[in-house]
């Protein structure tokens, strides 16, 4: 295992999370830095590592892809994007599992590549060819986000999008009972939970900048599309970690 600091402002200073610690079991609780209010698990294990623990939880079905439920989240996202982006070529998927959203981008006129290990895909387009990047349900999973969404930017033509979409929603009214928002599968399968500025900001870390998103506010999802920075890029601000503790703390005593 290895030590993490924030890898959104790199601040060692935290608050554990101890509300999460009845639904956890013997895993980690995450912790909230006192820097910007990022919500991240501190000890984590290879990216190999985790992979191999996301194989074994497909194939036990303790995540499972063909829910009706996670269907109907990656269909958001292509209607989304149908919606609201006119071009209509290359697109890759990142963390792609069994590959619905990129078969539904192909239905829909794309040509598509996708990647996900824990699937054994690696197919994705040559770098810089990219007019859509997707990262849906996965950004949350990996050991390093910053990193992840490097990789993402360096698929993208100088002006794709990355679009980014996640169920986390932070400071936003839960959709959920905090016992399933929380679960004791091993706790770097889930390393991150994000809010709206936690996102930009980890966007930011990475050459990206806020170009478009969903009303997430009043949406189950969280959705929002970057693009390669310009050359002198606002710098987005977290959250207030109070803020992010008291969120928390009100769920777990409301709808536990």
């Amino acid at each position: 295992m290895t030590t993490h600091d924030c890898d959104l402002c790199g601040s060692a200073e935290f608050t554990p999370l101890e509300v999460a610690r009845p639904y956890v079991g013997d895993e980690q609780i995450p912790v909230v830095c006192k820097g910007c209010g990022f919500v991240y698990i501190r000890e984590r294990r290879t990216s190999e590592e985790v992979i191999e623990s996301w194989k074994q939880l497909y194939a036990t079905k303790a995540y499972d892809p063909t829910l009706p439920g996670v269907r109907a989240r990656l269909w958001y996202v292509a209607e989304w994007i149908g919606q609201n982006l006119a071009v209509k070529a290359e697109h890759s998927d990142l963390g792609s599992g069994d590959g619905w959203l990129s078969e539904e981008m192909l239905r829909r006129g794309w040509n598509t590549s996708r990647y996900d290990p824990a699937f054994g895909q690696a197919n994705l387009s040559v770098g810089g060819n990219a007019d859509i990047v997707t990262i849906t349900w996965t950004l949350e999973n990996c050991v390093d986000c910053i990193g992840m969404l490097k990789e993402a930017r360096a698929l993208l033509k100088p002006d794709g999008r990355l679009i980014v979409a996640t169920g986390s929603r932070i400071l936003v009214p839960p959709r959920k009972r905090m016992s399933a928002y929380f679960s004791r599968t091993p706790a770097d399968t889930h390393c991150f939970r994000w809010s709206a500025r936690t996102l930009e900001l980890a966007a930011h870390r990475a050459g990206l900048q806020l170009d478009a998103e969903n009303d997430w506010q009043q949406n189950d999802v969280l959705l929002k599309s970057f693009r390669i920075a310009g050359p002198a890029p606002g710098v987005p601000i977290g959250d207030y970690p109070p803020d992010v503790l008291d969120y928390f703390q009100n769920w777990a005593r409301t709808w536990p």
